[in-house]
């Protein structure tokens, strides 16, 4: 089923150039659950304090701000158990490379965002489809 979502998704032209190929194939790693969705709901509420805090008279990097939450976040989120004899650095070095794959989808499709609000859109819409292709 998530294959055919997939599909429907990179056959739609519109929203084919707008949403990075890893977004939309991470978003298996969400349906898996080796992440919680919980990154995606803390982002939004973290982001949109700030834009309530009137962002534009506070002097510092967004961007390295968004970009540091969210790997902050994406972390938090990771589900990856350690697997009965797996040794400890064998846990990390999968759970990390999971964490940075993560990331790195997340923050180009940040990076190629028109805005902040399209961008936790299309987290927001990522976490659906993994929530709906589990049902």
């Amino acid at each position: 089923m998530l294959n055919t979502l997939i599909n429907k998704i990179r056959k739609n032209k519109a929203i084919d150039q707008h949403v990075p190929n890893g977004i939309v194939n991470r978003t298996e790693n969400l349906y898996v659950r080796e992440f919680s969705n919980t990154f995606i709901k803390n982002l939004n509420r973290e982001v949109w304090q700030l834009l309530d805090d009137n962002i534009e008279n506070i002097e510092f990097n967004v961007d390295k701000l968004i970009v540091t939450e969210i790997k902050r976040l994406i972390r938090r989120s990771c589900l990856l158990g350690r697997e009965p004899e797996e040794a400890q650095a064998e846990y990390e070095k999968r759970k990390n490379g999971a964490v940075s794959l993560l990331c790195k989808t997340t923050e180009t499709l940040y990076t190629n965002s028109a805005s902040l609000e399209n961008f936790l859109a299309t987290l927001n819409i990522a976490d659906f489809l993994a929530r709906e292709v589990k049902s």
